[in-house]
């Protein structure tokens, strides 16, 4: 866990940071939480800061020997602290299954739909996507691999 501050110029004003982490983990099964707030340069839709909060949560379960499933959310709002109606937020589920077909290769099958919200000045837009992902790591240590929310699935 950890916090802090940032001096935003030219407003004068004093936004806190910080980041949240838990992490449990109990034989087949793990569990996380994430928080942060962050202050930081935007040079895209209007230049000066930008303060972000996001939360992710995340489960995993081992269904056997060879097999990984596991579910994960994460939400984020954006918000320019220099203007007053220019934010934005997105949502974001994924679903992932892996399998583990020998000790130097996983694949994995994963699932995400992410939910996108901007509101700038008078417009207002939303839309949405999903994506379905088959994936093949080859060659790298099972416990290295990071595709899909596999890592540190398989010791």
């Amino acid at each position: 866990m950890s916090a802090g501050g940032a001096l935003v110029q030219p407003s004068n004003q004093i936004f806190q940071t910080y980041n949240a982490n838990l992490f449990y983990r109990r034989q087949l099964s793990t569990a996380s939480f994430t928080y942060s707030r962050s202050i930081t340069p935007s040079f895209t839709a209007s230049t000066g800061a930008l303060a972000s909060d996001v939360m992710s949560v995340g489960v995993s379960h081992r269904l056997g020997a060879l097999l990984t499933g596991g579910a994960s959310a994460t939400y984020a709002r954006n918000e320019f602290v220099t203007s007053t109606k220019q934010n934005f937020s997105s949502y974001m589920g994924t679903t992932f299954l892996a399998y583990r077909a020998a000790p130097w290769m996983v694949t994995s099958l994963n699932y995400s739909y992410s939910f996108f919200d901007q509101d700038i000045v008078t417009s207002r837009n939303t839309f949405s996507q999903q994506i379905v992902m088959i994936n093949l790591v080859i060659g790298a240590p099972a416990a290295l691999l990071g595709a899909g929310g596999v890592s540190g699935m398989y010791r």
